[in-house]
């Protein structure tokens, strides 16, 4: 983790990236049942690669996730785009769709939460 350089402004620019692909895995996957989406490798693709977006970008974060946002399993979004690019013959269509369809949510209020934070801690004194 030392090699990356975390400033507030790159976490913020990261947790803009990290809600745009949110943004994009809902419009993916919006109206599709599961089969529909295991068998659509586009939209599968498509949804795996922003998952992948979204586990690069965290580890620009500032230090302090788990205390600004307890229950987020920061670094299980870490490792699963180490599991999504380094395991991509293993990838489970189910486990993509889960996190697609089910752990978003709250990983997005924290991230909205976050960005308000970061917008704070870089606005200057009066």
């Amino acid at each position: 983790m030392s090699s990356k350089k975390r400033t507030p402004e790159r976490a913020l620019d990261r947790v803009e990236h990290m809600l745009d692909r949110i943004g994009r895995i809902r419009a993916y996957v919006q109206g599709y049942t599961f089969e529909r989406f295991a068998s659509d490798l586009r939209t599968f693709d498509a949804v795996v690669y922003s998952i992948q977006i979204i586990g690069e970008a965290a580890p620009y974060l500032l230090d302090g996730l788990d205390e600004r946002h307890p229950g987020i399993p920061w670094r299980n979004i870490k490792s699963m785009r180490h599991v999504l690019v380094h395991g991509y013959d293993q990838i489970d269509p189910l486990t993509v769709w889960e996190v697609a369809t089910e752990d978003l949510g709250a990983l997005e209020t924290a991230l909205v939460a976050e960005r308000q934070w970061l917008t704070i801690l870089l606005t200057p004194s009066p």
